[in-house]
C-alpha cells in the first residue's frame, strides 16, 4: 500500500508586500472563502469532466465552517483502456475503457 500527503497552503497578499492577508475579505468585498466554496459547488452535483487534464472530477460533503472550508474531492483518471482483474483470482472482471474513471478520495480541510 502507498500512501501519499499533498498539503497547499492558499494565502492573498498584496503585489510587492510578504504579509498575508487574512482570507476573509481579501479585496473589501468578497471572501475567498465564499467564492471558492461557489467554485468547488460547481462540482457538487455529478462528476464533471475536464478532458485537458483527462480527470473526471466530483466534490462531496462541501460546507464552510467558520473560516474553514470542508469537503471530499474524488478524482479519477480516464483517457486509457485496460483489464480490471479479480486479485483473488487473476481473472478479468472488467473491461476498462478509455472514457471510464475509477475515482479516488481526497479529504480535505
Amino acid at each position: 500500500m502507498i500512501i501519499s500527503l499533498d498539503a497547499y497552503v492558499v494565502r492573498v497578499r498584496e503585489v510587492r508586500k510578504n504579509s498575508a492577508k487574512p482570507l476573509g475579505f481579501y479585496d473589501g468585498k468578497s471572501s475567498l472563502l465564499n467564492r471558492v466554496h461557489g467554485y468547488m459547488n460547481r462540482f457538487s452535483s455529478k462528476f464533471v469532466r475536464i478532458p485537458y487534464l483527462e480527470k473526471s472530477i466530483k466534490v462531496e460533503k462541501l460546507n464552510i465552517n467558520g473560516d474553514e472550508l470542508r469537503g471530499v474531492m474524488k478524482v479519477g483518471q480516464f483517457g486509457f483502456a485496460g483489464d480490471i482483474i479479480d486479485t483473488q483470482t487473476g481473472d478479468t472482471v472488467y473491461e476498462k475503457k478509455k472514457t471510464d474513471a475509477d475515482p479516488i478520495p481526497y479529504f480535505f480541510h
